[in-house]
């Protein structure tokens, strides 16, 4: 897959073992992978470079992963993003405390790296 389509990726997470971790799992595969632990740092990405996926955790200081979607999807630059909820907080948590069209997918902490990968793989053939 990432041969062929390498996919700009952005990673948001304050655990910086878990964002380093997960950023060098999928710049692995070829993606183009940057991390970022706060929504600051995620916004100095942004505007210099244009991620297709954001893998943001939702337990975060300041601004946590449910208004940093928010944040996101209001702006015309990221409002098309990719965003799925990479957190250790479970599925119906996320669901019941997220607006609508916040999040367009879910993927729980400690699940092997083969189950994102291939939902990756789901999203970048379309």
């Amino acid at each position: 897959m990432a041969d062929r389509f390498p996919i700009k990726i952005l990673v948001i997470d304050d655990d910086h073992a878990s964002a380093d971790a997960l950023a060098a799992a999928l710049n692995t595969e070829g993606h183009d992978v940057r991390q970022a632990y706060s929504a600051v740092g995620a916004f100095m990405h942004i505007n210099g470079w244009a991620p297709a996926i954001v893998l943001l955790d939702i337990s975060m200081p300041e601004h946590d992963g449910f208004s940093m979607a928010r944040m996101l999807r209001r702006l015309d630059r990221t409002r098309n993003l990719v965003i799925i909820a990479v957190t250790a907080l479970m599925e119906d948590y996320v669901k019941e405390r997220c607006f609508p069209g916040s999040f367009d997918g879910y993927f729980q902490k400690g699940t092997p790296m083969i189950t994102l990968l291939a939902f990756l793989k789901v999203l970048s053939d379309g």
